[in-house]
């Protein structure tokens, strides 16, 4: 789910995902519990994509990206 994060954040600022991108991190968030877990995946995706790529995106755009994803 971080990678689908890093990619949207990618697709917001118009750049390809680089090739091969592997993601790894430990939560205490359980999954399938209705907690957001999926949510504060695609979010640290995105929010590493931004830092690592430079994407300029910011917080408030990258929020976004996730509600929309998560459909709220």
């Amino acid at each position: 789910i971080m990678v689908r994060g890093a990619a949207l954040a990618c697709e917001a600022a118009g750049c390809a995902l680089p090739p091969g991108l592997s993601l790894q991190a430990t939560s205490d968030i359980p999954v399938a519990r209705g907690l957001g877990s999926s949510a504060a995946g695609l979010v640290a995706g995105a929010m590493l994509a931004d830092a690592l790529l430079d994407l300029g995106l910011g917080a408030g755009r990258i929020a976004m990206l996730g509600a929309t994803e998560e459909g709220h």
